[in-house]
Protein backbone atom coordinates (compact mmCIF):
# COMPACT_ATOMS: atom_id res chain seq x y z
CA UNK A 1 0.00 0.00 0.00
CA UNK A 2 0.88 3.79 -0.61
CA UNK A 3 1.14 6.55 2.13
CA UNK A 4 -1.91 8.05 0.41
CA UNK A 5 -4.22 4.80 0.74
CA UNK A 6 -3.14 4.41 4.53
CA UNK A 7 -4.25 8.60 5.09
CA UNK A 8 -7.51 7.72 3.73
CA UNK A 9 -8.01 4.25 5.54
CA UNK A 10 -6.69 6.11 8.67
CA UNK A 11 -9.16 9.65 8.24
CA UNK A 12 -12.39 6.73 7.74
CA UNK A 13 -11.73 5.15 10.91
CA UNK A 14 -12.08 9.27 12.61
CA UNK A 15 -15.27 9.49 11.03
CA UNK A 16 -17.32 6.36 12.26
CA UNK A 17 -15.29 6.14 15.85
CA UNK A 18 -16.26 9.52 18.34
CA UNK A 19 -12.64 10.36 20.20
CA UNK A 20 -12.23 10.79 23.46
CA UNK A 21 -12.21 13.90 23.55
CA UNK A 22 -15.65 14.09 21.62
CA UNK A 23 -17.24 10.82 24.44
CA UNK A 24 -15.73 12.43 27.24
CA UNK A 25 -17.39 15.95 26.24
CA UNK A 26 -20.88 14.18 25.29
CA UNK A 27 -20.32 12.99 28.97
CA UNK A 28 -19.99 15.84 30.80
CA UNK A 29 -22.83 17.29 28.88
CA UNK A 30 -25.66 14.59 29.29
CA UNK A 31 -24.19 14.80 33.15
CA UNK A 32 -24.89 18.84 33.44
CA UNK A 33 -28.30 18.57 31.45
CA UNK A 34 -29.19 16.01 33.84
CA UNK A 35 -28.00 17.92 36.88
CA UNK A 36 -30.19 21.29 35.19
CA UNK A 37 -32.97 19.31 35.28
CA UNK A 38 -33.16 18.40 38.69
CA UNK A 39 -32.63 21.64 39.70
CA UNK A 40 -35.51 23.32 37.64
CA UNK A 41 -37.58 20.57 39.75
CA UNK A 42 -36.45 21.66 42.95
CA UNK A 43 -36.78 25.33 42.51
CA UNK A 44 -40.57 24.46 40.70
CA UNK A 45 -41.27 23.22 44.71
CA UNK A 46 -39.41 25.78 46.48
CA UNK A 47 -41.26 27.53 48.97
CA UNK A 48 -40.82 30.57 50.46
CA UNK A 49 -40.64 30.83 54.52
CA UNK A 50 -40.17 33.91 56.32
CA UNK A 51 -38.55 33.94 60.10
CA UNK A 52 -40.01 36.45 62.29
CA UNK A 53 -38.61 37.92 65.70
CA UNK A 54 -39.33 35.33 67.84
CA UNK A 55 -37.74 32.57 65.36
CA UNK A 56 -41.11 31.50 64.19
CA UNK A 57 -41.36 30.06 60.72
CA UNK A 58 -44.44 31.97 58.92
CA UNK A 59 -44.93 30.49 55.19
CA UNK A 60 -45.48 32.97 52.56
CA UNK A 61 -48.01 32.40 50.04
CA UNK A 62 -47.53 32.81 46.51
CA UNK A 63 -49.30 32.53 43.91
CA UNK A 64 -47.75 30.19 40.60
CA UNK A 65 -47.21 31.42 37.68
CA UNK A 66 -49.84 30.71 34.91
Amino acid sequence: MNQQQLETEDSGDKATEPSAEQNKLRDAYVKERTYLEVVEIELNRSKIIMIDEQGRKKRVPILPEH
